[in-house]
């Protein structure tokens, strides 16, 4: 019994040290460092776990070449007039439906008629 109740003291001994360093740490306004999450957080053994990451880094750099465009045009608006902008913005709009329209394997009587349907 004598050995129970001083592993007992001990162990309480030691909860109050470590809850006294916890208090001390905390007034001084120091954080403890977590680890970080990574975002490719994926096991090993996934059997598609190649398909994945190459998902991810698709839409990792999909997302970048967003982010640059949103920012050219936010540059833009403030560089150009009102009235160019929509201008702007329809050319461009015309030239992406053309390059849509040219990977989909139309000939170009059918990009005609595509386009006068528009």
């Amino acid at each position: 019994m004598r050995l129970k109740y001083s592993i007992q003291h001990k162990s309480s001994e030691s909860r109050k040290k470590m809850k006294k360093e916890a208090r001390k740490i905390k007034k001084l306004g120091i954080k403890k460092i977590r680890a970080k999450h990574t975002k490719n957080s994926i096991p090993n053994n996934y059997p598609f776990k190649e398909e994945m990451m190459e998902q991810m880094e698709k839409l990792e750099q999909e997302m970048e070449e967003k982010k640059q465009m949103l920012k050219s045009l936010k540059i833009a608006n403030k560089q150009l007039p009102k009235g160019q902008i929509a201008s702007l913005t329809q050319e461009i709009e015309a030239k992406v439906q053309k390059q849509e329209l040219q990977q989909s394997g139309l000939t170009e009587k059918e990009m005609q008629r595509a386009e006068e349907l528009h």
